[in-house]
C-alpha cells in the first residue's frame, strides 16, 4: 500500500487529487478494455485502434482540446447523439 503525503497548499492538494483520481479511472478503464474487450497494451501499428496506447493517446488529444477551449460539452454532447444514438437525462430525456 502506497501512502500518499497531502501537501499543505490546498489548491495543489486539490489539483493532485484530481490527477490521482483521473489516473486512477484511467488505469480501470484500461483494465475493462483489456479483460472484457479483447483490447491489448501497445501496437506498433499507428492505425491500430484496438490498443490501450491508442486510446490514452486520443483521451489526452480531447482533454487538450477542452483545455485549449476547442472542445466543450456540448460539442461532446452533440457527437455522441448523432453518432452513436446516445440521449443524456438533461436533454429532457427520461
Amino acid at each position: 500500500m502506497s501512502v500518499y503525503i497531502l501537501p499543505n497548499n490546498p489548491k495543489k492538494a486539490y489539483r493532485d487529487g484530481q490527477r490521482h483520481g483521473t489516473q486512477g479511472a484511467m488505469d480501470m478503464m484500461a483494465m475493462v478494455l483489456i479483460d472484457k474487450c479483447g483490447f491489448h497494451t501497445f501496437s506498433e501499428d499507428p492505425t491500430d485502434h484496438m490498443s490501450i496506447e491508442f486510446v490514452y493517446h486520443a483521451v489526452e488529444e480531447v482533454a487538450d482540446a477542452i483545455n485549449k477551449g476547442y472542445l466543450t460539452r456540448k460539442d461532446i454532447k452533440a457527437m455522441l447523439k448523432d453518432e452513436a444514438g446516445i440521449r443524456f437525462v438533461d436533454d429532457g430525456v427520461k
